[in-house]
């Protein structure tokens, strides 16, 4: 049976992007993973703007969001996060030393290892919910939360064994199948949505339900792609849990320290949706927050993650080779890149954000009220945006030259100040003051790492990166002057012009005014992200 083209086509994809490794070629691998990101963002706001319709800023979302909060935290803990950090170079050098007979055999034992511990601490976490539900008269909305939270826990386990071994086929330099992942999340919990509202129009509690059953099974089907990518490569791994391997102990000691000092924001997110659940008097204060982080989260995944996802194997090989020069041309390269594309993002979520909101959430039991909470919030987070995406990059530059404890020891005091600020400034501001706390803790996080490493590799080329970064900022400023303009403009023309044309009209305008500036500033990162 031959494979179907589209499959071909993405492994192509997979091969054209692990060509080149050394010098730049992480740029292109960077663009595959950036445009199958991209892909699965857009399907995602479909998917959210699906929820929105039917369930607002209400209750019955705020549940959910909570629900679905906590196996995503395993994942960008054990899976994505601290588990692919702590893999890909150990795994690298196997394959390099022992060829893929070594490889697979430590693929197997972290497999088997990962599956056995987030199990372990699912049930840990089933006991817990059930204690808390035998010991207080939980109804209504808090009820439901902890039920639903329940069932989704178990998500934890299917969702990290698919990062994990998307961060196996990055290692081999395929990075199209595990990008791809997502979208079939996003599918499956659109036609639930559909289905269970053309079933039972009438049951808000039954589609909410049948959501959260749905990403069960979603888990389980991506599960399935990313096994089946990896036996298309070749790659025959067998469950294990043999503890001797030297490899698996490296990645094991490695995790801990990766987890706190990778996962700062999401740790800080999980914090905000508990402060904004206990302490924001209005309802929906949790699902307030997932919206606005979805929208701010945007081009962090679409770029500065996918971008920090293709280099670090790179920067992990000039830490082996000892070629700190490669090294630090490396990372100039990514701060560079990323700042000019975070510097975009921030300003322009920020000037955009009731805009962006109203013209994808307003409709169904999304109201102008919800459209209001969700607007502050993220122009809040977004104001982050830029660090957010650069301590990627800076985060995996410890990580390459084997440093985990440094990220671990800044990322703990963020977590401590995040929580600090989040009870200072909730009371004032709610949802916008929790968006707030992040954004001022991304940024000290950045300059506290970026200054630490930069004295570990001796100077980065400081001249060079601040005019990249004056030119993107200004570029910046240009493109936010003209979505305000443009904004006036188009009231004054059109009066009250419908929200989807607002948008479209100040997206494009957005885009349009940051590529001429960039191209009139002569900045290079456009170049370079454009060319193949």
């Amino acid at each position: 049976m031959t494979r179907p083209r589209a499959h071909e086509a993405l492994m192509t994809d997979d091969r054209a992007a692990g060509a080149e490794q050394g010098g730049n070629g992480f740029l292109r691998s960077a663009r595959v993973v950036s445009l199958l990101t991209l892909i699965s963002r857009i399907s995602g706001f479909a998917r959210d703007i699906t929820f929105g319709y039917f369930f607002g800023a209400t209750g019955l979302a705020s549940a959910f969001a909570v629900a679905f909060t906590i196996p995503n935290l395993f994942r960008r803990l054990f899976g994505e996060g601290a588990l692919s950090a702590a893999l890909i170079p150990v795994l690298a050098k196997r394959l390099h030393d022992e060829g893929e007979a070594g490889g697979a055999a430590l693929t197997g034992r972290v497999f088997s290892w990962l599956a056995f511990v987030v199990s372990a601490l699912v049930l840990l976490g089933e006991g817990l919910l059930l204690v808390l539900w035998l010991l207080l008269p939980l109804e209504g909305p808090a009820g439901l939360t902890l039920a639903m939270t329940a069932l989704l826990l178990p998500y934890a386990v299917l969702i990290c064994l698919v990062a994990a071994a998307g961060g196996v086929l990055n290692v081999r330099g395929r990075f199209a199948v595990p990008a791809s992942a997502p979208i079939l999340l996003n599918l499956v919990l659109i036609g639930t949505l559909f289905g269970a509202n053309a079933w039972r129009p009438e049951a808000p509690v039954w589609r909410i339900w049948a959501l959260a059953w749905a990403v069960l099974v979603a888990g389980v089907l991506q599960l399935i792609m990313q096994l089946h990518a990896l036996r298309a490569a070749g790659f025959r791994a067998r469950w294990s849990f043999d503890r001797s391997d030297p490899g698996l102990r490296n990645i094991a000691t490695a995790m801990l320290p990766m987890i706190i000092g990778l996962a700062a924001v999401q740790i800080n997110t999980l914090g905000d949706t508990v402060v904004a659940l206990l302490c924001v008097p209005h309802e929906g204060a949790p699902a307030v927050l997932y919206y606005a982080q979805r929208l701010y989260q945007f081009p962090l995944g679409v770029f500065s993650l996918a971008f920090a996802t293709a280099v670090f194997p790179t920067l992990s090989a000039h830490a082996a080779a000892d070629d700190r020069a490669s090294l630090r041309d490396a990372l100039a390269t990514s701060v560079r890149t990323v700042f000019f594309v975070g510097v975009a993002a921030t300003l322009g979520l920020i000037v955009t954000a009731q805009p962006l909101v109203q013209g994808l959430f307003e409709r169904g039991e999304f109201a102008a009220e919800d459209t209001r909470r969700v607007s502050l919030t993220l122009a809040a987070y977004a104001a982050g945006v830029w660090a957010y995406g650069l301590n990627h990059i800076v985060i995996r530059g410890f990580y390459a030259m084997g440093d985990r404890l440094t990220p671990m020891r800044v990322a703990t005091a963020m977590v401590v100040v995040n929580l600090a600020l989040n009870l200072t400034l909730v009371w004032r501001w709610e949802e916008a003051g929790l968006g707030a706390a992040t954004a001022i803790c991304g940024v000290v996080q950045f300059f506290w790492l970026g200054r630490i490493l930069t004295g570990r590799l001796a100077p980065l080329p400081w001249v060079e990166l601040g005019a990249s970064g004056l030119r993107s900022l200004v570029g910046g400023l240009v493109m936010a002057a003209a979505v305000l303009g443009a904004d006036r403009i188009l009231a004054a023309w059109a009066g009250q012009p419908g929200p989807i044309l607002r948008l479209a009209v100040l997206v494009v305008t957005g885009v349009a005014a940051y590529l001429l500036s960039a191209a009139l500033l002569r900045s290079r990162e456009l170049p370079e992200l454009m060319s193949r």
